[in-house]
């Protein structure tokens, strides 16, 4: 599929992935077929039974994830991928990747910072760092 930027709808994609805890519970999912409610709280402890439940439902309206009701009592439910849900493995799977390159990126990049930091406590500091820093502080700026 050839890239086109005015039909582009990555943002229409990033609508169902964007907020704080839908690609944990998305990641959660998939890593386990099938979840209930408490089960999927205790993988992420961090989240509240109130933005789990709005992040499911979201989920659930978007339809990545399926919520099935068993008539118990109590009620048991269950959330897994939906197949459209599922389809976004292999973006995951690519998201991951990114990530760790990402990091190993910025970790570099500080650890070349911190460098040019030290060197220019030396007053002879090389003429390469002093073009190196230039060019970082002038990125910097750029990205923000």
């Amino acid at each position: 599929m050839e890239f086109q930027p005015l039909g582009c709808k990555i943002n229409d994609g990033l609508n169902s992935l964007l907020g704080k805890w839908k690609i944990p519970v998305l990641i959660q999912l998939r890593a386990n077929a099938k979840m209930r409610f408490s089960d999927i709280q205790r993988s992420l402890p961090e989240i509240t039974k109130k933005m789990l439940s709005q992040t499911l439902r979201e989920l659930e309206e978007d339809d990545s994830v399926a919520r099935k009701v068993y008539p118990t009592v109590p009620p048991k439910v269950e959330y897994s991928l939906t197949p459209h849900g599922q389809e976004l493995e292999s973006t995951l799977d690519v998201l991951h990747v990114w990530g760790l390159k990402h990091a190993a990126h910025l970790q570099s990049l500080q650890k070349k910072s911190e460098k040019i930091k030290l060197s220019r406590k030396n007053p002879l500091h090389s003429f390469e760092n002093l073009v190196y820093y230039y060019l970082l502080e002038k990125r910097a700026r750029r990205c923000q």
